[in-house]
């Protein structure tokens, strides 16, 4: 059965910073268990954060309670546990409570304290849609490659790959070794052109890859305390799409590209 990572709360856990809940109605719970094996998880809780605490917002690219306490450093490190768990349960798709500065997608509360919406994620939120190559696919990929090598050995042997004990299909082997080829081509060719703009290496590299994986800084002339303010137009557009295409999943936006798609049935 399918993995499903979700917000606690929206299970009956009375984790929500005021003590309480938001769990969803039965008839919701019941079709999501039916359909999927529920890997719950709170991100303040699992941070170190009390409950009940003071309610808290994102500012700036910190988390801030609504005493003006700092709690940027739990909000993280509770996302690092969301993130080991769907890596270690296999789990492709998260149910998360909306608006939150942790779980929040695509919507969350300015930081004002006002009821005000702005555009953003909550913090896990934003490391689980962070487009890199997730640490299942590359174990399949490694396990296929050695497989592959030992039928060169052994031509008539049968041996199905597996992953935390279950029985991979041979389509999502195939799909996982599409995804990394063009993965390296997007970054190869994302690289390529940004260079045009006089880069060294490092910095060419760097740049693209920190845009398609939406983490971190690059490094030399885009590192830590630099910018990308001085690349021209087109590298910032290659660099701007290369983050959409991380961003929202490769494949399925460049399934958009296939003339198929858009042909009148």
């Amino acid at each position: 059965m399918e993995r499903l990572l979700i917000s606690a709360c929206l299970i009956g856990a009375d984790c929500k910073y005021s003590g309480g809940n938001n769990a969803l109605d039965g008839g919701t719970l019941r079709a999501l268990r039916e359909r999927y094996e529920l890997v719950p998880v709170c991100p303040e809780f699992a941070g170190g954060l009390p409950t009940p605490r003071d309610p808290s917002e994102r500012l700036n690219g910190r988390v801030v309670s609504c005493n003006g306490r700092d709690v940027t450093r739990e909000y993280e490190r509770g996302a690092d546990v969301a993130l080991e768990l769907s890596r270690r349960f296999d789990c492709h798709k998260a149910l998360m409570k909306e608006r939150s500065p942790s779980c929040g997608k695509g919507q969350i509360y300015d930081g004002t304290f006002t009821g005000t919406l702005t555009a953003g994620d909550g913090v896990t939120a934003e490391l689980l849609t962070a487009g890199g190559i997730k640490v299942s696919r590359i174990v399949l990929l490694f396990k296929g490659l050695k497989r592959d090598l030992r039928r060169i050995l052994h031509t008539r042997e049968v041996r199905p790959i597996t992953l935390d004990g279950q029985r991979v299909e041979e389509d999502t082997i195939s799909s996982v070794s599409l995804f990394f080829f063009a993965y390296m081509i997007i970054l190869f060719f994302s690289a390529l052109i940004v260079s045009l703009d006089e880069l060294d290496f490092t910095s060419a590299f760097t740049a693209s890859l920190t845009c398609i994986s939406n983490v971190g800084p690059g490094l030399g002339l885009v590192g830590p305390t630099c910018n990308f303010g001085f690349l021209s137009p087109l590298s910032k557009l290659v660099l701007s799409f290369t983050m959409l295409l991380g961003r929202l999943e490769i494949m399925p936006l460049l399934v958009l590209f296939l003339p198929s798609v858009w042909r009148k049935k």
